[in-house]
C-alpha cells in the first residue's frame, strides 16, 4: 500500500502512520 492509495488488501485509504483493511 501507500499514502493517499487505495489499499489492495481491503480497499480503504491508507494513512501516513500505516495501511489499514476492512
Amino acid at each position: 500500500g501507500g499514502v493517499g492509495q487505495a489499499d489492495f488488501g481491503g480497499g480503504t485509504r491508507l494513512t501516513v502512520l500505516g495501511e489499514t483493511t476492512h
